[in-house]
């Protein structure tokens, strides 16, 4: 589950790289977009504080279409929503939808 619960296992991000070169079964991809948007969930609220420092860091070397790579903008409400996968827009707010809120 990525470690997400008490963030203590490094390498969410290299987890997530190692699963996207992978077949993965139904099961397998429905568990997987569950853990995104609980990932998701975390990174966007910002009053959660125990989302760890470093990983609201984006490493500007890999593509946007990697979001997990950009979760600092994500939580800033600047990542480019059409670049998610359908199942994790339904859950973003781009900034414009924040401030209307």
């Amino acid at each position: 589950m990525y470690g997400m619960d008490f963030w203590t296992v490094p390498g969410i991000r290299e987890q997530r790289d190692g699963v996207m070169s992978r077949h993965l079964e139904r099961s397998q991809q429905t568990k997987l977009e569950h853990l995104d948007a609980r990932l998701m969930d975390a990174v966007i609220d910002i009053n959660d504080q125990e989302v760890p420092d470093d990983l609201l860091e984006d490493d500007v070397t890999r593509p946007l279409i990697q979001w997990w790579w950009h979760l600092g903008k994500l939580r800033a409400g600047t990542y480019p929503a059409h670049l998610l996968p359908p199942h994790l827009r339904e859950i973003y707010q781009p900034e414009p939808e924040r401030l209307a809120a």
